[in-house]
């Protein structure tokens, strides 16, 4: 993984089903490519975009095997923020 580092303000703008960004751990992930092949469909990231509120719980009900592949998403951090704090949002 890259170290790239991105704004709040940059994520917000990734907020369509064509290009997609979640924050989960201070972890910026791009999951426009998971939009079509969720099993939950694409609506359910949809409802968090660009809202910048936390999802840490829905990353949780997630198994285990699902949350390793979060990992083939991630792209960078985000900028100037602590990395104690479980931000989780989908934009």
């Amino acid at each position: 993984m890259s170290k790239n580092f991105f704004t709040i303000e940059e994520i917000k703008c990734h907020n369509k089903a064509d290009d997609c960004w979640i924050i989960c751990k201070n972890k910026v992930y791009d999951i426009t490519k998971l939009m079509n092949s969720h099993p939950a469909g694409n609506k359910v990231l949809l409802n968090y975009s660009g809202t910048g509120n936390d999802c840490i719980i829905d990353y949780t009900y997630h198994s285990k095997s699902s949350q390793k592949k979060w990992r083939d998403y991630e792209i960078g951090y985000i900028k100037n923020s602590d990395k104690s704090n479980n931000v989780c949002s989908i934009m």
